[in-house]
């Protein structure tokens, strides 16, 4: 008998009390990711209808530990879906009022189908947690392929990308979504083009500036800290769409800019720069100073400054959760935790070899193509340290 047919016997002893908490987390997860009120002015009550991709994959992962844990507890396929869907219209109906959320009713296509992807998953685990030879080759090579190519793909979509004609600059804009500062602007110049507020007679400049080295230059008067994130300067396309953004959020200032994943419905990017304005005093003067190197930004708040800004191939995972900030310690998890799997599918040194190859020869080819951080020695110890760790598992539970 299968797993999947077990008796009603064993599905009453196994299920219960033991396997809520499991479900009890997912639920939790879900809640503190879609229902925690982001406090935006002007934020409630908006309704979306579009389908956008960065949006879907965030919902699928969201809710795939949903489905794990509901089929874990040896509960229904069918009745887990239905509560899926329920749960997730409900929460699409909540954020009609919570602050700083908004509801998509594409929202519960996504969700429901992270749910089902997750049920399935579970029900066909024997596949993925003791494959047989053939296909644990393949799966160690698709790993290796997916973690070289993340590398490549996190540095296409960050890459700048402006497809409008019409450049606006605005100095401390009052933008519905966003708090406006109480500062001033009172000069800005791009690569030595000064940018009045407004609409900008010499866009066509500006736009091959942003899409290559720029230095950005800044002038003005520090505003009292706002209660969110309130914007400083920035240059807009004919949409109304960041191609640059300079943000101060509490004594932080941070920059954004347009790029590619912004096209897909992904996070743009968030380069920081902490207690820029922690020593400043509301009415004294304000230096801005953004250059962007051949692949790396350098940010200057007056006598504050930090260099060596931007991505690296570890920092796939900012594209998918949103208000990130990539760090050192956060793109080594993320690469082990890519690279478990390789370890633990692996059943030969060659089979872990030839996919610790593919993913090496892409992080390291990925800033040779694109404008990314150096691929550095961490980077590469993580990837090791995260086979391992699938590797010993794996020896473990043969062993058991």
């Amino acid at each position: 008998m299968s797993e999947s047919q077990s008796s009603p016997a064993s599905d009453s002893s196994t299920s219960g009390t033991p396997l809520d908490p499991l479900l009890a987390g997912s639920l939790l997860l879900i809640g503190v990711a879609t229902l925690v009120p982001l406090h935006e002015p002007g934020g409630s009550s908006q309704l979306y209808f579009t389908l956008e991709f960065g949006d879907a994959l965030r919902n699928i992962g969201l809710y795939v530990p949903f489905g794990v844990a509901w089929l874990v507890g040896r509960r229904s396929l069918a009745a887990g879906v239905v509560v899926a869907l329920v749960l997730s219209t409900g929460i699409e109906l909540l954020q009609l009022v919570l602050p700083g959320r908004f509801s998509n009713p594409w929202d519960i296509v996504s969700n429901t189908t992270g749910a089902l992807l997750g049920v399935v998953l579970w029900r066909e685990r024997r596949w993925w947690l003791r494959p047989p030879a053939p296909l644990a080759l393949s799966l160690v090579l698709a790993n290796g392929a997916a973690i070289g190519l993340s590398g490549l793909t996190v540095g296409w979509l960050r890459l700048p990308f402006i497809e409008e004609l019409r450049i606006d600059s605005h100095w401390t804009p009052d933008f519905y979504y966003l708090n406006r500062y109480q500062g001033q602007v009172t000069g800005a110049a791009m690569n030595g083009i000064r940018l009045p507020h407004g609409r900008l007679a010499h866009g066509g400049p500006v736009r091959e500036a942003l899409s290559g080295e720029f230095d950005l230059r800044v002038i003005g008067r520090v505003g009292p800290e706002p209660p969110g994130p309130g914007v400083l300067f920035s240059i807009t396309d004919g949409r109304k769409r960041d191609l640059i953004a300079m943000i101060v959020e509490g004594s932080d200032l941070w920059v954004t800019y347009g790029d590619r994943a912004r096209e897909f419905g992904l996070v743009p990017p968030r380069l920081p720069l902490a207690d820029a304005l922690a020593d400043a005093e509301p009415g004294s003067p304000l230096y801005v100073h953004l250059e962007r190197r051949e692949n790396e930004f350098c940010l200057r708040v007056n006598a504050l400054e930090k260099c060596g800004l931007g991505y690296s191939v570890a920092d796939s995972w900012t594209l998918l959760v949103p208000f990130s900030v990539a760090t050192p310690w956060a793109a080594a998890v993320w690469l082990a935790l890519l690279a478990f799997p390789l370890g633990f599918w692996s059943q030969s040194p060659a089979a872990m070899l030839s996919g610790l190859a593919l993913a090496l020869l892409g992080l390291m080819a990925a800033p040779v193509f694109f404008p990314l951080l150096p691929t550095s020695s961490i980077h590469v110890l993580a990837i090791l340290a995260g086979t391992a760790l699938g590797a010993g598992l794996r020896r473990t539970a043969v062993g058991k």
